[in-house]
């Protein structure tokens, strides 16, 4: 096999494997996991602490919080897919706003809020 097929390959099969924005990163995977597991009611409690702690690290970095910034094309067809309403966070509305406000955040800064969510409901299992 030739280098540039060795490529294609490659990239197909990272095509094939991460399909969705938090694929990518095993924390907020993790994160997206725990939450599923969570009744809709606690889905919608922490959701509202996500946006809301989302809002203020965008007010003191003196970013208008309800403008999204340039997020990449696998974000933006995320957007699209939640404007169909074709995810399960989707049917819960104030998840679905909660998790495309960390999507629009900094890989970095969306892995705190990711470990952040994972520290809290670890905690709260045990």
């Amino acid at each position: 096999m030739e280098k540039g097929e060795e490529n294609l390959g490659s990239c197909m099969r990272q095509l094939y494997t991460v399909k969705r924005w938090y694929d990518k990163d095993p924390i907020i995977t993790e994160a997206i996991r725990l939450i599923r597991k969570l009744p809709v009611p606690q889905q919608e409690q922490l959701a509202q602490s996500v946006i809301n702690f989302v809002n203020l690290l965008r007010k003191n970095r003196n970013e208008d919080p309800e403008t999204l910034i340039s997020i990449g094309k696998d974000r933006v067809l995320g957007l699209y897919k939640s404007s169909n309403c074709n995810r399960w966070y989707d049917k819960t509305p104030m998840l679905q706003i909660a998790l495309k406000k960390v999507s629009s955040l900094p890989d970095e800064d969306a892995q705190k809020v990711a470990q952040g969510i994972i520290d809290t409901l670890s905690s709260i299992e045990q």
